[in-house]
């Protein structure tokens, strides 16, 4: 199962990378070279882009096979046999195991998402 993240999170990284673009053509159009503080524009417009369409893909959550994963850079993946504890505190759920842990930000959640969630942690929690 897959969790996505919240619309108006990937509108804002979309926002912002085609925000960047076009400052970067504007730029360039004005300048006439390229320079070295006009590649920057679109550099960041790269990085926001592909934000956008890798969130869009990947998602933020996979819980699939026995295991939870963020799909972040550098993301963590918890395996729900070590999960010894769960708790719930100002939007954010922490799962703990025994050689650490994960913490899961809610507010990047699709609201349409949350209760599955939250129903899928509470399996986890009864076992």
């Amino acid at each position: 199962m897959k969790i996505p993240y919240k619309k108006q999170h990937q509108r804002f990284n979309l926002f912002l990378g085609i925000i960047w673009l076009i400052h970067f053509l504007f730029n360039l159009y004005e300048d006439k070279e390229l320079r070295l503080f006009n590649v920057m524009w679109l550099i960041l417009s790269i990085i926001y882009l592909s934000m956008y369409f890798y969130n869009r893909k990947a998602k933020y959550l996979t819980i699939e096979n026995g295991i939870i994963k963020q799909n972040v850079l550098f993301g963590t993946y918890v395996k729900i046999d070590d999960i010894t504890n769960i708790k719930y505190f100002a939007g954010e759920y922490t799962l703990s195991t025994k050689s650490g842990g994960m913490k899961i930000n809610t507010h990047h959640i699709d609201p349409e998402y949350f209760e599955v969630l939250k129903n899928e942690l509470l399996k986890i929690k009864e076992f």
